[in-house]
């Protein structure tokens, strides 16, 4: 009898445990507000029309070119420094990062929008081989790539073909597309001036926004659209995306 009740007081703890994780679930999706429109294609990247996304192909957040530009052993004085931190202020992402893609085109009324896009990998070992295998561009010369059964610096599908060497299946690809016109705007930014005396611009994006989602299908070789999703901001529009796609990222977040 002491058995049994012990066993009915373990069943209850249990259940308890999913009622309380169903009630965390279920308030971490209040927090977004997800609506389905009808569907919307997407032309596949394979046409060759200007602006599409490239699944492969990434740059990184202004901020971190300007980074980079500013520690340049060549900078003239006038742009090194910290200065590039006020503008990743206008950025709120704290989790994974995600790299700014290009403006898929859609068939659908033949206008054109702009993206995050984000590319998650279900482990870290093969994220960081990415990155090792890449580096081996800046120091190996030909033959010693040619050894590492790597694709030629020249090849213009040598990330994609990494990434297919690693498993596409370890990959998810999501873009998160803005509607340009009301949802984004351009700033100067005289501190990366050129030297060819052109200013500097960036884009930076508004809020609240409605947000299209697409996951990439790799058996169609097209964008899939998920959903929409009215977002208050990046760091909101992160949590959201790596929630439903890959949270092992949510660890990081700060």
């Amino acid at each position: 009898m002491k058995t049994l009740v012990n066993f009915s007081r373990y069943v209850n703890v249990i259940f308890l445990c999913i009622f309380c994780t169903n009630i965390t679930m279920a308030q971490i999706q209040k927090k977004f507000n997800p609506f389905k429109k009808n569907p919307i294609p997407i032309v596949n990247n394979n046409l060759g029309l200007e602006y599409i996304t490239n699944l492969y192909e990434t740059t990184k957040l202004d901020y971190h070119d300007f980074k980079i530009q500013g520690e340049d052993a060549f900078a003239v004085a006038a742009i090194r420094g910290n200065w590039y931190l006020k503008y990743k202020k206008m950025f709120d992402f704290r989790c994974k990062e995600p790299f700014l893609g290009g403006g898929p085109k859609y068939t659908e009324n033949d206008y054109r929008k702009i993206s995050y896009q984000f590319r998650l990998v279900d482990n870290q070992g093969i994220e960081d081989s990415i990155q090792f295998l890449l580096d081996k561009y800046l120091l190996n010369n030909a033959d010693t790539l040619k050894k590492w059964n790597l694709p030629s610096s020249r090849d213009n599908k040598r990330t994609e073909k990494i990434i297919e060497r690693l498993g596409l299946e370890h990959f998810k690809f999501i873009i998160t597309v803005f509607d340009s016109k009301k949802n984004s705007y351009f700033i100067d930014v005289p501190e990366a001036e050129q030297a060819n005396d052109e200013m500097v611009i960036m884009r930076v994006f508004k809020y609240p926004a409605d947000v299209d989602i697409f996951l990439y299908n790799a058996k169609i070789d097209n964008w899939e659209y998920v959903e929409s999703i009215s977002v208050a901001g990046d760091h909101e529009l992160e949590l959201y995306v790596l929630q439903k796609f890959e949270p092992r990222y949510l660890k990081d977040c700060k």
